[in-house]
């Protein structure tokens, strides 16, 4: 390169620091007709051109210099911001090479791994910023989503639980406010069944006084949804769709209710809080203004969904002819382990065989089935702070099956969605193979389409009691049918929840989920606020 070469070169980049990219655009492009090999001048000119081109300019640069910094950072970062992981992490490794210092190439060679799931490489790229740049918060924080994802995916669980937990409490003693170390420590715990500590961390985050606003696809209506912060909610978005309906979502423990504004620009109001086992009064008084607010345009209130708990239901529908209701209480983590220990029930209200459950939990998780002393000594106490201690009745069917049926009250009437059958006693849908045996469809298929006929008149009308004293807008109820007729009641409250069903495998049932999802639709309009 030549003196004026060099010189033109110069006053180029002083252009272009000087934030006068077009004359200094012009410079660059004179600089290479006359040295189509000067790397300075591709690079430089690559960040002032547009997309279709600057790719092109990075290339050449990097074959006349493989290793040259610059080059390889800003291939980088163009293939990263295109979401092209594979690329940008080439380029960043090479730059790195060059420069092994860099902890912001660090922190997005980390992001790309992330992304691409290399949770591993992805660690060690972020302990690498943790090294050039200590104590910083967002590195903590995408270590624990890191862990946290990868106990999503059950890849190690309990450990990656444990380091996500730590490294999201190395962010908190940074600031202890951060919402998504909180969040994600306390609904941990809750999982656990210790909602009094989850509590705390709850409490670390500062009230919020904003809707969460998602714009519908075709607005029809704005609803507003009030959720926990944790797992116990209604599955909004498949039952209040967001194609027709926006969004207004409050999350109950992070928001000021007295301070709201815009509460009457919504046309529908739920309160899709459908857990009665965590519920402190504090949010329980946040409900009840809110109730008061839009008057009895509020659906799902909360005093009746505190009556759905497992322990309390009895008291409200167990006088109904024809239904059982079984015998159901709480003990604390220290008595049971006490119960245990001592292998006596005597005292106890319940009877073998009975099964045991942490409060709060679903799914079937920590429990078992206890027949006898020597399988309550077996039992293996969580960390939950309470359990509940269930009377279990036999329910198998002749042919050495179990059922468990599904029921929907929607704005308190009767909606059929499914039947399990199993052959084990703790019945789910996803796990009872229900396309193995062609009897369990048919026999799922005649519940729906003739539910009376199937389950006889006796429980149809307990079912429509049921829902009568209930007197929610959106629950639901798992049961079963006795040999004698009668209704064995397994859980209900708002939480029993519908799913769209594969119009291939289970066409038959897609008219039956599809009137659950109508007759929502219709609940939202005759509550209709404005």
């Amino acid at each position: 390169m030549t003196n004026s070469e060099f010189q033109k070169l110069g006053e180029a980049i002083s252009l272009q620091m000087a934030q006068k990219y077009a004359d200094a655009k012009i410079l660059y492009e004179e600089v290479l007709k006359e040295s189509p090999h000067s790397v300075i001048a591709l690079n430089n000119l690559a960040i002032l051109s547009d997309d279709e081109i600057k790719e092109n300019l990075l290339l050449k640069a990097l074959l006349i210099d493989p290793k040259n910094f610059d080059a390889n950072v800003n291939l980088a970062n163009y293939y990263y911001d295109r979401g092209d992981q594979d690329k940008s992490i080439a380029y960043f490794v090479n730059s790195l090479e060059k420069n092994p210092n860099r902890a912001d190439i660090y922190l997005k060679l980390g992001d790309a791994y992330f992304g691409k799931k290399n949770f591993d490489q992805a660690v060690d790229a972020y302990k690498a910023v943790d090294f050039l740049s200590p104590n910083n918060d967002a590195i903590f924080q995408r270590l624990g989503q890191v862990f946290a994802l990868k106990a999503m995916l059950d890849i190690d669980t309990e450990k990656s639980n444990a380091q996500a937990i730590f490294y999201f409490k190395q962010a908190l003693t940074i600031d202890p406010n951060l919402k998504l170390p909180n969040e994600f420590i306390a609904q941990y715990l809750e999982g656990q069944g210790r909602p009094s500590e989850a509590m705390l961390y709850r409490n670390n985050i500062i009230e919020a006084n904003f809707l969460n606003l998602v714009p519908a696809e075709q607005e029809k209506r704005k609803v507003l949804v009030i959720q926990a912060a944790g797992d116990g909610n209604i599955q909004f978005r498949t039952v209040i769709p967001n194609t027709t309906n926006t969004y207004g979502i409050m999350t109950i423990e992070y928001s000021n209710v007295d301070s709201f504004d815009n509460l009457d620009n919504f046309n529908a109001a739920i309160n899709c809080i459908g857990n009665p086992d965590f519920l402190p009064k504090t949010l329980i008084n946040k409900l009840k203004k809110l109730e008061v607010h839009f008057g009895n345009k509020l659906m799902n209130p909360v005093e009746k969904v505190l009556e759905t708990r497992r322990d309390k239901i009895k008291n409200l529908i167990a006088n109904i002819d024809g239904v059982i209701v079984p015998e159901t209480i709480i003990l604390n983590n220290a008595s049971l382990r006490n119960v245990i220990y001592k292998k006596d029930i005597s005292n106890l209200s319940i009877s073998y065989p009975f099964i045991i459950r942490p409060i709060g939990g679903h799914g079937g998780i920590g429990m078992s089935l206890i027949n006898n002393p020597n399988e309550l000594s077996e039992y293996q106490v969580s960390d939950a702070e309470a359990f509940y201690c269930i009377n279990y009745h036999d329910y198998k069917s002749d042919d050495g099956y179990f059922r468990k049926y599904r029921t929907l009250f929607i704005d308190r009437k009767l909606y059929q969605y499914h039947l399990a059958i199993s052959k084990n006693w703790l019945v789910h849908y996803f796990s009872a193979d229900m396309l193995a045996e062609p009897f369990k469809r048919i026999e799922e298929q005649r519940f729906l389409e003739s539910p009376g006929d199937a389950i006889g008149s006796k429980a149809q009308h307990a079912l429509a009691k049921i829902a009568e004293c209930l007197d929610l807008d959106y629950a639901g109820i798992d049961y079963t049918i006795l040999k004698d007729g009668n209704l064995l009641v397994f859980e209900t409250n708002p939480l029993i929840s519908v799913y769209p069903v594969d119009p291939i495998e289970f066409g038959y049932k897609v008219p039956y989920v599809n009137a659950i999802f109508d007759a929502v639709d219709q609940m939202l309009e005759k509550y209709r606020i404005n």
